[in-house]
């Protein structure tokens, strides 16, 4: 398998791991709306209740569940948080091992290139000196 034959396989699966991060995110995002959404609902909630007339008993229990799902918000925005900075570390190693790769592939086609003009001059010195033999009557009878 060639370099960049090598290059497009760790970019698919590159690329697929971050379609899957990717969805990963959105659903993180798409839960952390869901609690702020609860959350605002309590909150108009209680602003209903309490000018209705609520017991500190029902306060403080409202008021506890809104501190537990405050608390659920604060974990699911370091979830995410944490999802988008690792996100962002593999799209990082992902353009740092691409990088290394293209200069690979042009170490390796620099060499080859050497090769090939060292095997031409080769070639050609060869020929020169097979030249020279003719020319001067020196070859023998297997044409060297």
């Amino acid at each position: 398998m060639s370099p960049t034959q090598r290059l497009h396989l760790v970019q698919r699966v590159t690329d697929e791991k971050e379609r899957r991060q990717a969805a990963r995110l959105a659903q993180s995002e798409a839960k952390l709306k869901e609690l702020q959404g609860y959350h605002a609902t309590y909150l108009r909630d209680f602003d209903k209740r309490a000018a209705a007339g609520i017991g500190g008993n029902g306060f403080r229990e409202f008021h506890a569940f809104l501190a537990k799902l405050a608390e659920a918000i604060r974990q699911q925005e370091d979830l995410l948080q944490k999802a988008r900075a690792d996100s962002e570390a593999e799209r990082t190693s992902w353009q740092g091992a691409a990088q290394r790769s293209k200069i690979m592939d042009k170490v390796v086609e620099r060499h080859t290139a050497d090769e090939l003009k060292a095997k031409d001059q080769r070639d050609q010195r060869e020929s020169d000196d097979r030249g020279q033999r003719t020319n001067t009557g020196r070859l023998d009878s297997g044409g060297n």
